[in-house]
């Protein structure tokens, strides 16, 4: 019986080493967030959205307006409103760089609203859109990414939490097709299992579970 504890556990603890060995460790927050400030808050039902202010984002200062818009608030109303996640915001960005400042700089004669919101999906962006519902054009970011963030896949959802630096609060909204008509679900989010921020061999288990 001993030979089979100590065969077990040594089989075990190889496993652990091997998957360490090979880049699959223990469960950690993503490391390129580390420096980056918080500049979301909580929602009922987006999930999160811009928090306003000016926000210290390493090498590329960001400022949000009242209204959740990237950029400073303008007197006039939006000709066109730009709707997307992190490409459309400008994450990691200079001021100059981003999308909307762009085509603003190109098109004088139109007054441009940024209001992408760093990991938002289809269904976020028109809520948020219908929210605000006050530009003449729309312009929606698609990306491949959007399908999973759209359906809520725990992929999603896990990568979600991995990237929010231990604040609990953030969720997802999703929505799913019953054979008949869209449903839509109340913001849910994931947390991983304790055990396997000590474990890789109970991070692996965890992910194919």
């Amino acid at each position: 019986m001993k030979r089979v504890v100590a065969s077990t556990l040594g089989s075990l603890l190889a496993c652990e080493l091997a998957l360490r060995l090979v880049g699959l460790g223990p469960w950690a927050p993503f490391a390129d967030f580390a420096e980056v400030p918080p500049m979301s808050d909580p929602h009922p039902a987006l999930g999160w959205v811009n928090r306003p202010g000016q926000h210290a984002f390493p090498g590329a200062p960001v400022f949000i307006a009242a209204d959740g818009a990237r950029g400073q608030a303008s007197d006039s109303a939006a000709d066109v409103g730009l709707y997307g996640g992190s490409y459309v915001f400008g994450y990691g960005l200079a001021e100059d760089q981003v999308v909307s400042v762009q085509l603003a700089d190109r098109r004088p004669d139109l007054a441009v609203r940024n209001h992408g919101v760093p990991g938002y999906g289809t269904l976020q962006s028109q809520a948020l859109e219908a929210s605000v519902g006050a530009e003449a054009v729309v312009v929606y970011g698609l990306i491949d990414l959007h399908d999973a963030r759209n359906a809520g896949a725990w992929s999603w959802l896990a990568g979600l939490e991995r990237a929010s630096r231990g604040q609990a609060w953030v969720q997802s909204p999703a929505a799913w097709w019953d054979g008949e008509a869209l449903q839509y679900g109340e913001p849910t989010g994931y947390r991983h299992w304790e055990l396997s921020e000590s474990v890789a061999l109970v991070a692996l288990v965890e992910r194919s579970v």
